[in-house]
């Protein structure tokens, strides 16, 4: 998603994480992501969901049965996703090859 200016994302962050972690319920542990964005927050509980902020931009990052232990292929996809945004944001071709 984008937005305006990054206190719009900012605030759009805030907002789909505590709509998140209410939906997490009391089960929602935070999770340390490492994404070299400028914002970052996550949590895993029923299911794991990470809010990526770079600039006036957001990346939902959203899974399912992911152990607490299992963290690490998940910050490695936050960082994959946040080089496709600055790749995108710098109008070079971003592509995935799986």
């Amino acid at each position: 998603m984008s937005f305006q200016s990054a206190d719009d994302a900012k605030a759009g962050l805030k907002k789909m994480t505590a709509e998140a972690r209410r939906t997490g319920g009391a089960e929602a542990k935070p999770l340390k992501v490492s994404s070299g964005a400028d914002e970052t927050d996550a949590f895993t509980g029923p299911h794991t969901e990470g809010m990526i902020r770079a600039g006036s931009a957001l990346i939902r990052l959203e899974s399912e049965n992911l152990k607490v232990n299992e963290h690490q292929p998940y910050g490695d996809f936050a960082k994959l996703q946040i080089d496709r945004l600055n790749r995108t944001i710098e109008g070079k071709t971003s592509f995935l090859l799986v």
